[in-house]
């Protein structure tokens, strides 16, 4: 296994594979995200290890990140969600306890969005953590399945994600941009793009559109600056190497939900082009 100076994600969310490299976990499910491939997709690629990690999104999640950035955040973060997870075993420790601070958190979160701070970071993770496929807060709370407020006996609790946040490196060595196509390109990186899906919705990215073309733009950047890229996709993306990882997730192919996942995913590696 190799080190790697620079881990791109320049379509990041969650940033699970980034995180994996800095020795940690994914703080929280995602819808989409690649926890469940993580370690499929660096023994592909050879790598345990990473000086630092730079991304880019348009979502919460690179306010989460440049948050953590910050020396101390991440404790304090964890701190916070103790605190939300004690407000809610105090009435009872019930799905309606944890709706009822679940829906707080949310009000809050309409109203100041998610801040580059402890509160901010903390009230994100924890919205996440109990909403509908774990998609957001704007997907409201989760209604069905194994993490449910409905079902009698489901407690969506946050308790494991203070444990996670703690264990991040702190700060985190990251760096944050506001569109991929801002991040400086370096010979040495490793680049992992991960845009939506063929034929599947374009991609949020600063004040316009990021469509599945322009991802594949950012392929030809990268390898063009010398960099070792990889794409995520259901298909493989011509002149590249296709590892299909469907069956490499943990506990059977199975997703955050504990569900079977039926979306094939294949992983196309590039090398960088010759000089």
């Amino acid at each position: 296994m190799r080190r790697t100076a620079c881990w791109v994600e320049p379509y990041a969310g969650s940033l699970a594979v980034g995180l994996r490299l800095l020795g940690a976990r994914a703080l929280v499910g995602w819808m989409g995200g690649k926890s469940g491939y993580a370690d499929a997709i660096l023994d592909v690629l050879w790598l345990r290890g990473a000086d630092e990690v730079w991304c880019a999104d348009v979502s919460d999640w690179a306010q989460v990140w440049r948050a953590l950035a910050r020396p101390g955040v991440a404790r304090e973060a964890a701190d916070i969600i103790d605190s939300d997870e004690a407000d809610a075993r105090s009435t009872g420790d019930s799905p309606a306890s944890y709706r009822r601070v679940w829906m707080a958190l949310r009000e809050d979160w309409r109203r100041e969005g998610t801040t580059t701070d402890a509160r901010g970071v903390a009230r994100w993770l924890a919205l996440v953590r109990g909403s509908a496929m774990q998609a957001g807060p704007a997907m409201g709370a989760a209604r069905h399945g194994t993490d449910s407020w409905s079902q009698p006996n489901a407690v969506v609790r946050f308790g494991y994600i203070p444990c996670r946040l703690r264990a991040l490196p702190d700060p985190l060595p990251v760096r944050v941009w506001d569109c991929a196509s801002l991040i400086p390109t370096r010979a040495d990186a490793v680049v992992m793009l991960d845009p939506p899906y063929e034929a599947t919705r374009t991609y949020q990215h600063g004040t316009g559109q990021h469509t599945r073309a322009d991802a594949l733009g950012e392929l030809a950047r990268w390898r063009a600056a010398g960099a070792t890229v990889a794409v995520c996709e259901q298909v493989a993306i011509d002149g590249g190497v296709a590892h299909d990882l469907t069956g490499r997730r943990p506990a059977g192919g199975r997703n955050h939900a504990g569900r079977r996942s039926a979306t094939r995913e294949v992983l196309t590696v590039f090398a960088p082009l010759a000089p």
